[in-house]
Parts: structure tokens; C-alpha cells; sequence
């Protein structure tokens, strides 16, 4: 018999784990961003994302199993985030000065400062360094190889795999610098952007195929 009255769908068990997982990875990037390494409890963890402790607990039994599940998460969201950025660009300079446009967005934001709190933690935890350690690497391997596909034209340049280093190098030193202490001068961020943007043009010529 219907009685036009609501339709409710019960959530199935792999559901409410899912939401339960998203919730604790999050609150758990949110709390490194505020509160650095130190300040990430599985207590606060599971305050903020409305979770009992115990269910925590079940999802992450130690305080180490949490962080590096949130390491992996911060890692996947940051370059998923790269990837379809690159795959929205524009064309030729443009889409050069796109990318390091959304490197500065990404290395600036939230996310960024979470993952750099968790790894200057990790330094003096023995259980996270060599994990956190290849989480760096594996995202450094995938920007270089994300931004490689995208500008095919560069390969032919020697120094070709150093171009995102230094954007990436160069951008994240200035993004942790603003973050710590505040914008050095009123337009350095922009003039150093600026500054990257015009060094793109010269990777705009492909070099001498030998």
C-alpha cells in the first residue's frame, strides 16, 4: 500500500564504515593543520568527527595506524587534486603558467599543512618515518610524472625532470614560509610566482634532439 509518505534507504554496513572512515581521515587532517603532530589525539580525533572512541578504535587500534591512513588519504586527495587540474588546463603557456598556478593552490592550502605537520612529526617516530618517508617520495614521483604527460614537449629538454622539482621546491618553501611567519613583503609571493612563471616561456622551445 503506498501512502506517499518518505522513502527511507537504510545505509548497508560497507557504508557507514566508509562514512566512519571519511570522517576520522578528515578530523584527523583538520587537527594536524590546527594543532601540529603533538596536538592529534585519538581523543581530539574522535571528538571532532563525532565518533565514539571506541569506534575509533576498531577503524585504527593505535594512534600510528590513524596517521599513516591519514597520510595516505592527504596524499591521494593532494594529487588527485594536481591530476585534474593538468587535465583541465589550458594550451602551450598557458597551461604552464596553469600548473604552477595550481601548485601554489595545493601547496598553500589545508591540506598541504597537515601533511607537513605529520611528516615533521614523523621525524622522531620510528614507526612513521621510512612509511611517511615513501609517501614523500611516491608523491614526488607522481607530480613528475603527471606533469611529464602533461607537457610531453619538455622531455626533450636534458634537464626536463628537474622543471617540477624546482616549482615544487621553490613554491613549498614559500607556502611554509608564509604559513610560519607571514608574508616576507607585500608582493613577494606573487613576484615569486611571477618569477617562475617567466622561466615556463623558455620550456616553450624544445631543445635540439640529438
Amino acid at each position: 500500500m503506498c501512502d506517499g509518505g518518505p522513502v527511507t534507504t537504510r545505509r548497508t554496513q560497507a557504508e557507514r564504515r566508509a562514512a566512519t572512515t571519511e570522517a576520522l581521515l578528515e578530523a584527523t587532517g583538520q587537527l594536524l593543520c590546527e594543532s601540529g603532530y603533538a596536538g592529534t589525539t585519538t581523543t581530539r580525533v574522535a571528538e571532532r568527527a563525532g565518533v565514539s572512541r571506541g569506534a575509533l578504535l576498531h577503524h585504527y587500534p593505535t594512534r600510528t595506524s590513524l596517521l599513516l591512513a591519514a597520510g595516505e588519504w592527504l596524499f591521494e586527495e593532494r594529487v588527485e587534486r594536481f591530476r585534474k587540474a593538468m587535465v583541465d588546463g589550458g594550451e602551450g603557456v598557458d597551461r604552464l603558467h596553469r600548473a604552477i598556478d595550481v601548485l601554489w593552490e595545493l601547496l598553500s592550502s589545508d591540506s598541504t599543512a597537515a601533511w607537513f605537520e605529520l611528516t615533521n612529526g614523523a621525524r622522531h617516530d620510528d614507526d612513521l618515518r621510512e612509511p611517511v618517508a615513501e609517501l614523500a617520495r611516491r608523491m614526488t614521483d607522481r607530480v613528475s610524472d603527471t606533469w611529464a604527460d602533461t607537457f610531453p614537449e619538455q622531455q626533450r629538454h636534458d634537464f626536463a625532470g628537474a622543471v617540477p622539482a624546482l616549482a615544487v621546491l621553490t613554491l613549498e618553501g614559500l607556502a611554509t614560509r608564509v604559513r610560519n611567519f607571514g608574508d616576507p613583503a607585500p608582493s613577494s609571493v606573487e613576484e615569486v610566482i611571477d618569477l617562475l612563471k617567466l622561466l615556463s616561456h623558455f620550456l616553450e622551445t624544445p631543445g635540439e634532439e640529438s
